[in-house]
């Protein structure tokens, strides 16, 4: 590696030019392949973020139509709960004195129960929309039990199937109220359900150890 100091690197003594510039050519070639693969994986990064922003989009607008309908479901539980609160409504409905529309029974638990459960992709969900089918199917059999049994039923059994009516009209309020809340938090939080759903139990238990309730997970 003698010879005059024109022949020599002068950023790296002792090296020659030749030996420099090689090392700098391969330094060069090293920084290429890292910045090819940043920009391979930023790319990757981006249409990741991409089609999951396109996925959560499209749950939001099939969860919003399922929230549709569990409205829906809801207010016609309401509708029947408040159509029989006393015993001359049964009857008068039962004798055909009083109106009430032929398919409102029908109707109760068919709307729920048609959604396709495997294309929801949140278990929250899931779970209310099994609780409005339940529920509606429990009014829908209670209404026919006592449209069938009116004149047998007494007052007692009137006035506990009026309170279980009432009950679950209001159970199924709740359920509407949960599902909005947690189609609200997807489309805010711009997550999947289930992360949204992992999340609010999280933040449940975490609220429940500050009040004592029971102890937080370490």
């Amino acid at each position: 590696m003698s010879g005059s100091i024109w022949e020599t690197c002068m950023l790296v003594p002792g090296f020659s030019r030749a030996e420099c510039a090689s090392w700098v050519q391969a330094w060069g070639s090293v920084g290429a392949i890292l910045v090819a693969a940043a920009v391979v994986f930023v790319q990757n990064r981006l249409q990741r973020d991409r089609e999951n922003r396109q996925r959560i989009e499209t749950l939001v607008a099939r969860m919003r139509t399922l929230q549709e309908i569990g409205e829906s479901t809801a207010a016609n539980i309401a509708y029947c709960q408040k159509a029989f609160t006393s015993r001359p409504d049964v009857t008068g409905i039962a004798e055909g004195a009083q109106p009430f529309p032929p398919d409102a029974l029908r109707m109760l638990p068919d709307a729920v129960a048609a959604i396709p459960l495997h294309e929801l992709d949140s278990p929250a969900m899931v779970f209310e929309v099994r609780t409005l089918t339940i529920l509606a199917r429990q009014v829908q059999a209670r209404i026919q039990w006592m449209l069938t049994n009116h004149r047998q039923i007494d007052a007692e059994g009137f006035t506990n199937t009026f309170r279980l009516l009432a009950s679950f009209s209001e159970q199924a309020g709740a359920a509407v109220a949960r599902i909005r809340r947690h189609v609200d938090e997807v489309e805010r939080s711009g997550r999947l359900p289930l992360e949204v759903t992992r999340e609010q139990l999280r933040e449940g238990r975490s609220a429940r150890a500050m009040a004592g309730e029971e102890p937080e997970d370490k």
